[in-house]
C-alpha cells in the first residue's frame, strides 16, 4: 500500500507531455527522480499520463497505478503541488492542498504558486527557481500558505526539479509546521528561563562537549579567570586551559587533575582551586548525560569562595542561605524525567535542614484542580511522615487555602495556625487534624497554570517565617517550575516524534526502529501482523473525513486492546496498521490476528460495520530477512481481502 499518512518515499516515473509540431499531438516523455522527494528509496510505481491532441480538452486516463499513486498523495498529511517554472501556474495538485487552502481542484490549477505565498512575489519565486535548475539553492525554504478565507499556514516547502522533461516542472511538498513551531517557541522560551538563570548565577559556568569544545560558559566564569572573550568564543577548550594556567601556582597539577577527570566520564568532582594572588575558587563538575547514559561532555561550576575561606568562622546564616540556593539551581539544571523525583526530594532535605523545620513537602494538584496529593515528603527525625495519609484530597474542602494558592498566586504564611481568620476555619481544621502549628507555602506555577505547592511545616510549635526563608522557598518554587515546564515540554516533543496524532498509536519512524531493535536472535520467533481497513475511501466519500477518522481511532484501539504487553502496533499508512509480536511463534500471531478480527468486527461508524483484512508472518531463523517476512504478510493481507470481497459477490 502506499505511504498514504505521511510524504511520499517512493521512487516515482512519470510521463510527461510534451508537444510534437510534426504529429500535432501530445507524447509522453519519461522522467524519473530516484531520490524521491525526501532522497529515501522505495519501489517504483509508474504513472501513465495519455493526452490526445491539443485541441481537445485535457484528459488523463488513469491506470490502476495511477490510481493507487493519486490516493496517496491526496491521502498524504502534506500539500503537494506539480508547478510549471516557465508558466509559474500549477499543474496539478493534491486533495491535502485543497482542503488545506479551501479551494477546489480547479480554482488551484487556474492560479500560480505565488498567489498563495504572500510573502513572495511571483519576480523572488522565479528568482528562487532559477537558482534550483542551476543547482544553487537546497530547494527547502520556509514560507506562509494563504488560504482562500485570508487566513495563514506555515509551511516547510520542498522543491524538487523534475529532470528530463520538454517543460521546467517543480514538485513542491510542502509539510504544515504550525505545531512544530509552536514547540519550538515553547523550548525557546524555556531556554531563555535558563540562560537567564545562568547569567544570574553566583557561579561561573562552563560547558565543553565530548571534545573538549566550548558549548557555552557565563560571564561570571569569564570574570574569575579573566579569560578574554574571543578565546571562549573561539570554543576552543585547550586554548582556554593554556590562558589559565599561568595563574595556577602548579599549573601541572591542574592540568593533571582535569585530565583525570575526564578518564572518568560518568563521575562527578568537586575540589578547590588555589591562585597565585590568593584567591580559591570551589570546583565543582558532572557529566551530561541523556536519560540514556549517553555522554555528551562536561559541565563545570567555579564558584570564588575566597570569603568564605578566609572568614570561615564568621559565615553567617544569609550567606550560606545564598550558597543553598545556588546548590539547588546547580542540581536542577541537569533534571529531567528520570531523576525529578531523586532531586526534588533531596531539595526538601537540604533546606528543611538548613532552616531547621520539622518537615519539607510537595504537593501536586489534579488536572481539573479537585484533588491535591502530596507527593514528596522529608520530615525531621522523631516527626511521624503523613504522605500515606494525605492523597487525593478535596482540593475545595479548603477553600482559604485554594483561593491564596490557585486564584491568587499568592503565598501562604500562617506563623500560628490558631491566628487564621473565620473564613479559614476549614483550612484549620485540616492543618490540626495532620498536627500542623506552622505553614509556609508556595504555589509552583507552570505556563499551563498552577502545578501544586512547595512549602514548610512547624509541627511542634507556633514558627515564624523570616524573609530570608521565604525568599528561598520562592527560589525553590522557581527552579522546580522551570524544570517541571522545560521537561514538560521535551515529553511533548518526544511523543509528537514518536506517535500518530490520530490514533495516538506510534508512527510509521517509531516502528521502523523497534524493527530494527527486535530483529535479535533472542526475539526469534518474531512475527509481523499487517491490517488495512476495508472501504476507507467510501466512508469519507459517504460520510466525510470525520467519520473516516472516527473508524481509524476505533480500529486503533480494537488492535491496541488485542495484543499484549509486549507488542508494538503502530500505524503504518493511511489506512495500514502493523503489529510487532516479538517471541511469537507464527500460530500464536494467526490466534492473535483473529482476533483483532473480531475485535474490529464489533465495530460501527455511522450505523454501518467497519472491517479490516489481516495478514501476518514469522521470522523463524537468523538468516531470514524480516523485510521479506514483512512481503509475507503484506501478501497475505492481500489475499484475505481479496477473498472478502469474493464472499461479499
Amino acid at each position: 500500500m502506499p505511504c498514504a499518512g505521511g510524504d511520499v518515499k517512493t521512487w516515482f516515473t512519470e510521463y510527461i507531455q510534451h508537444y510534437d509540431k510534426k504529429s500535432s499531438r501530445y507524447k509522453l516523455h519519461k522522467a524519473f527522480d530516484k531520490e524521491g522527494f525526501h532522497g529515501q528509496s522505495g519501489k517504483t510505481m509508474v504513472n501513465h499520463l495519455e493526452k490526445k491532441n491539443n485541441t481537445q480538452k485535457s484528459g488523463v486516463v488513469e491506470s490502476g497505478s495511477l490510481q493507487l499513486f493519486r490516493l496517496a498523495l491526496d491521502s498524504s498529511a502534506d500539500q503537494v503541488f506539480l508547478i510549471d517554472s516557465d508558466e509559474m501556474r500549477f499543474v496539478d495538485v493534491n486533495e491535502t492542498a485543497c482542503s488545506a487552502l479551501l479551494y477546489t481542484r480547479d480554482e488551484l490549477l487556474a492560479m500560480g504558486p505565488h498567489d498563495i505565498k504572500p510573502l513572495h512575489t511571483l519576480e523572488s519565486l522565479k528568482a528562487e527557481f532559477d537558482r534550483i535548475f542551476s543547482g544553487q539553492s537546497s530547494g527547502i525554504i520556509e514560507t506562509v500558505h494563504q488560504r482562500k478565507d485570508g487566513g495563514s499556514i506555515p509551511v516547510e516547502v520542498r522543491l524538487r526539479l523534475v529532470e528530463s522533461t520538454p517543460r521546467k516542472l517543480i514538485i513542491a511538498l510542502a509539510t504544515d509546521v504550525t505545531e512544530r513551531m509552536k514547540f519550538e517557541e515553547d523550548l525557546k522560551y524555556q531556554n531563555l528561563l535558563l540562560r537567564t538563570q545562568n547569567e544570574s548565577s553566583l557561579d561561573g559556568i562552563l560547558v565543553l562537549d565530548s571534545h573538549d569544545n566550548v558549548i557555552s560558559f557565563n560571564r561570571r566564569f569569564a570574570e574569575m579567570w579573566s579569560i578574554p572573550e574571543d578565546i571562549l568564543q573561539s570554543q576552543s577548550g585547550d586554548d582556554a586551559l593554556h590562558f589559565v594556567l599561568p595563574q595556577l601556582p602548579d599549573p601541572e597539577k591542574f592540568a593533571e587533575t582535569i585530565a583525570a577527570i575526564y578518564k572518568k566520564k560518568g563521575d562527578k568532582s568537586h575540589d578547590e582551586v588555589r591562585l597565585k594572588d590568593g584567591s580559591i575558587f570551589d570546583r565543582y563538575s558532572a557529566p551530561l548525560n541523556d536519560p540514556d547514559g549517553a555522554y555528551y561532555g562536561r559541565v563545570w561550576y567555579y564558584r570564588d569562595v575566597t570569603q568564605q575561606r578566609e572568614l570561615e568562622e564568621e559565615k553567617d546564616y544569609y550567606g550560606r542561605a545564598q550558597s543553598l540556593l545556588a546548590e539547588i539551581s546547580r542540581d536542577f539544571i541537569l533534571s529531567n524525567s528520570d531523576n525529578i523525583d531523586e532531586k526534588i526530594d533531596r531539595m526538601l532535605a537540604k533546606t528543611a535542614e538548613f532552616i531547621g523545620v520539622d518537615k519539607g513537602v510537595v504537593f501536586r494538584f489534579s488536572a481539573d484542580y479537585e484533588r491535591i496529593s502530596n507527593t514528596h515528603e522529608w520530615c525531621r527525625s522523631g516527626i511521624v511522615p503523613q504522605k500515606a495519609h494525605m492523597q487525593d484530597l478535596p482540593a475545595r474542602d479548603i477553600p482559604w487555602f485554594y483561593r491564596r494558592i490557585v486564584d491568587e498566586k499568592a503565598v501562604v504564611d500562617v506563623a500560628d495556625i490558631s491566628l487564621l481568620p473565620d473564613e479559614a476555619a476549614a483550612t484549620k481544621d485540616m492543618f490540626r487534624q495532620f498536627g500542623i502549628q506552622s505553614v509556609l507555602a508556595m504555589p509552583v506555577v507552570l505556563q499551563r497554570g498552577v502545578w501544586g505547592v512547595v512549602g514548610f511545616n512547624h509541627m511542634k510549635t507556633p514558627w515564624h517565617w523570616d524573609e530570608m526563608v521565604a525568599h528561598l522557598l520562592e527560589v525553590m518554587s522557581n527552579v522546580l517550575a522551570d524544570s517541571l515546564q522545560r521537561i514538560e515540554a521535551e515529553r511533548q516533543l518526544r511523543y509528537m516524534t514518536y506517535h500518530d496524532t490520530l490514533t495516538g498509536l506510534y508512527n510509521r519512524q517509531f516502528f521502523e526502529v523497534e524493527k530494527q531493535r527486535m530483529d535479535v536472535p533472542r526475539k526469534l520467533p518474531l512475527s509481523i501482523i499487517l491490517c488495512d481497513m476495508n472501504g476507507m475511501k467510501r466512508i469519507n466519500d459517504t460520510f466525510g473525513h470525520k467519520s473516516g477518522d472516527d473508524a481509524l481511532k476505533k480500529i486503533a484501539d480494537s488492535i491496541r486492546n488485542s495484543i499484549r504487553n509486549e507488542d508494538v502496533v503502530s500505524r503504518w499508512g493511511g489506512d495500514e496498521f502493523v503489529v510487532l509480536l516479538p517471541s511469537t511463534e507464527h500460530t500464536e500471531a494467526g490466534r492473535i490476528s483473529e482476533r483483532i478480527l473480531e475485535a474490529v468486527n464489533d465495530l460501527k461508524v455511522q450505523g454501518r460495520p467497519i472491517s479490516v483484512a489481516c495478514g501476518y508472518a514469522t521470522k523463524e531463523k537468523a538468516g531470514q530477512s524480516l523485510n521479506t517476512v514483512f512481503q509475507q504478510a503484506d501478501k497475505q493481507m492481500y489475499k484475505f481481502k481479496l477473498n472478502q470481497k469474493k464472499g461479499h459477490l
